[in-house]
């Protein structure tokens, strides 16, 4: 709905651009719109890459770029030109599935493919359209309604059998591809050559009824989606002002004066604030930056545009961190929690500085991240603080995530707690690096480790939902609810700790 939704707006707003527009200018207009277009995609997209995603203005180029190329089709300089490039370009669309640039999107790769669509089109080569290529023609035929069906179809039985399997994977695409043969034969081919008899009465009773009852369950629906929008809502620990550039003792981010303990780390140090700070009563400071694990001069390279700026800011606040631990007495105990996995797998790039402040990128690798942990925790000993690490929580994916929404949804009369869990054996084979790097924190380095997975997990899976509280918001954070009920089954984080708190 969303796509159809921009779709649209864009059929709307740019015929009637044109129409109080002299024809003589429509090329120009459409260009600079174009140009517009994706160079606002981009700038918004380095700070809100789902309004990039999602809006008009940022989506408008892709769409442009085909308006642009209707007014080109009788171009005799422009037909001998995609004519030589025709191949090429057709080689690449059906190269565009299997490659990614690993940039954002929308980016290179969608300019990639709007524009060697263009050239196909405006080559209209007699190779492409020779009969070797029917079965594309096909799928071309039936792609609006295949467009149409095939994501309830997974969506429906991601919900409820989930789509982990190929074999549940291959039947949804034969259902899908069923299907749309079915839409694309029986309901779009017959309306484009049906005959309308209209009468009013055809019309006024069906929107009636589908009024009231668009009412009724659009008021149902909205209490439901409030909840679960409460319920999975973002968990920035005391405040979302807690996550800056630059480490900030504020008001909003302690729960008073001057307490004595300090939570350090990313965005899975903030899911664990609601937990500390509401269900054991722990009086503490907030210093969190999402995607900054509390390491010295270490980075996450993030691989986007602005990445080395990201990586700076992330050394910067780290740094302002720890001089404020190091220049306030009162603080007996540092909690340190973060992400890890992103610092550990030689699919990521960790990001240093030298003396001389030029940037240093390596392959993220388990021995990197342990001597990055030996770091830091040697040097807050050395300063004379406790040393508390709490350990990610078992990811889960989105799968279990959809299910645990549907849950909360509907909630079944059966035990919610026994639903929507994860394998134990799944979570230590694929979070093994990461449970390493604890264990080394833990007995090599004398920190202690507080390991979530012992208040969510059995011998053979980890609970998802306690007392009929959802404990994640995603794959990887804890909710706000979740984190208070977690932390409430679970014996104090400080117990043994003399933090003279």
């Amino acid at each position: 709905m969303w796509s159809l939704a921009v779709e649209e707006q864009f059929y709307f707003f740019v015929p009637a651009l044109l129409a109080f527009t002299p024809a003589r200018h429509w090329r120009k207009i459409l260009v600079v719109l174009a140009i517009a277009s994706f160079v606002g995609c981009l700038y918004l997209s380095l700070s809100n890459q789902s309004a990039a995603f999602y809006l008009l203005p940022t989506r408008a180029w892709e769409l442009l770029i085909g308006s642009i190329a209707s007014m080109l089709v009788h171009s005799a300089s422009v037909k001998n030109v995609t004519s030589k490039l025709a191949i090429p370009a057709f080689a690449v669309l059906l190269a565009s599935p299997f490659f990614n640039s690993g940039l954002s999107h929308p980016g290179l790769d969608a300019v990639v493919v709007c524009f060697a669509t263009a050239i196909v089109l405006l080559a209209n080569h007699r190779l492409i359209n020779s009969k070797v290529w029917s079965p594309i023609e096909k799928a071309g035929d039936i792609s609006y309604s295949l467009y149409l069906v095939h994501w309830p179809i997974i969506a429906i039985a991601n919900a409820s059998i989930g789509t982990e399997s190929m074999t549940v994977k291959a039947t949804l695409l034969a259902a899908s591809l069923v299907t749309a043969i079915a839409l694309y034969n029986l309901v779009e081919k017959p309306f484009r050559v049906m005959q309308y008899d209209f009468k009013p009465s055809l019309v006024v009773f069906p929107a009636l009824t589908l009024a009231l009852f668009g009412l009724s369950h659009s008021f149902l629906k909205v209490q439901s989606a409030e909840k679960i929008e409460k319920l999975f809502a973002p968990n920035y620990g005391l405040d979302r002002s807690c996550g800056t550039n630059i480490y900030k003792d504020t008001e909003k981010c302690r729960t008073s004066q001057d307490p004595k303990i300090i939570v350090w780390g990313d965005s899975y140090a903030m899911h664990n604030i609601p937990g500390l700070s509401q269900a054991q009563k722990i009086d503490i400071r907030q210093a969190t930056r999402s995607a900054c694990a509390p390491f010295l001069n270490t980075a996450p390279n993030t691989k986007r545009s602005d990445f080395e700026a990201q990586a700076r800011q992330c050394v910067g606040f780290n740094d302002s961190t720890f001089k404020f631990i190091s220049d306030t007495p009162s603080i007996k105990t540092v909690i340190l929690a973060g992400s890890y996995g992103q610092y550990m797998q030689d699919t990521f790039e960790s990001i240093s500085f030298d003396t001389s402040g030029v940037m240093q990128i390596e392959k993220s690798t388990p021995e990197r991240a342990m001597k990055d942990m030996q770091v830091v925790v040697e040097k807050l000993k050395a300063l004379g603080k406790q040393v508390v690490i709490i350990s990610p929580p078992p990811p889960i994916n989105t799968t279990i995530v959809s299910c645990i929404q549907a849950e909360m949804a509907s909630p079944s009369l059966t035990n919610q707690s026994s639903k929507c869990l994860l394998d134990r054996k799944l979570f230590e084979r694929s979070h093994k690096n990461v449970l390493n790097l604890m264990k080394y924190a833990e007995t090599s380095l004398g920190a202690k480790v507080i390991y979530l997975s012992d208040a969510l997990c059995d011998a053979k899976s980890c609970k998802t939902i306690i007392d009929g509280v959802p404990i994640y918001r995603d794959p990887g954070h804890l909710s706000n609810t979740g984190s208070v009920k977690l932390y409430q089954k679970m014996p104090n984080i400080l117990a043994g700790i003399n933090s003279n708190s």
